[in-house]
């Protein structure tokens, strides 16, 4: 947050009241609530009160717990029919791509597809074959192997029963136990490599744009294989992981 003067220091505190609520498998008492906010119980109660007459809150149960309101279900939904991750990505991708000098792709999840929302061309001569709107396959691009690294295990084994997976290329994975492994790897390290598995002699390392556990969408750097070379490489991982950084935090 940025060094202002800030006015209505409560509403602070009720914002740390209801993430600490939100962070909860089970719906806090107002001890539990007084203990990790650091405020005591008498102002605790008092906030909470004032949020359950709001409809922020609710509390259930002889024990008196605490959870967000449905309020908030009107919230999202507002939220997410005027959000718009092209919009509030694309100055941080345009910045990755004059790092790179690469292509940047950025896509969504539609329909067990990675469907493009915008490509930022690299200043190269050679330029790369992708169409706005087009679904990429989720298991040979490196944007769909990210969203793949985003799946609870039942959603993974889910999208592994209900589809084929075709040789598109020499590289192309089509064994399922090799591809768990690779997402596997690209769960835990935060990025996707795609080597030359969706389009001939092109490399693409795609990082997934998650917050809360919301997935918001993923993007990708792309370049002809003759020219990535191993520091290209470990360049397009740092300068991608800062650009993934920054898109998280502006959500």
């Amino acid at each position: 947050m940025e060094n202002k003067s800030i006015y209505g220091g409560v509403l602070l505190k009720a914002k740390n009241i209801m993430d600490f609520i939100m962070t909860c498998e089970t719906p806090p008492i107002l001890t539990e609530i007084s203990r990790n906010t650091a405020m005591n119980k008498s102002t605790v109660l008092k906030i909470l009160h004032t949020l359950e007459l709001c409809g922020y809150v609710r509390c259930t149960g002889p024990e008196k717990r605490y959870s967000l309101g449905t309020v908030f279900l009107g919230y999202s939904q507002s939220v997410l029919s005027t959000f718009n991750i092209k919009s509030l990505a694309e100055p941080y991708l345009t910045t990755l791509r004059d790092n790179t000098n690469e292509t940047i792709n950025l896509g969504i999840l539609q329909n067990q597809s990675a469907v493009l929302l915008s490509k930022l061309e690299s200043p190269s001569a050679i330029k790369l074959y992708s169409d706005i709107g087009k679904g990429l396959r989720l298991y040979t691009s490196a944007i769909g192997k990210s969203l793949l690294s985003t799946f609870n295990q039942d959603e993974f084994e889910n999208y592994l029963n209900t589809t084929e997976l075709e040789q598109i290329t020499p590289n192309t994975i089509t064994n399922k136990a090799e591809l768990i492994q690779d997402i596997e790897v690209a769960r835990k390290r935060g990025y996707a490599i795609e080597n030359c598995e969706n389009q001939p002699d092109v490399i693409c390392v795609g990082f997934p744009i998650v917050r809360s556990g919301r997935t918001y969408g993923a993007f990708s750097i792309s370049a002809p294989k003759y020219r990535v070379k191993t520091t290209d490489l470990e360049n397009f991982i740092k300068y991608g992981k800062i650009a993934q950084s920054k898109i998280i935090a502006a959500l």
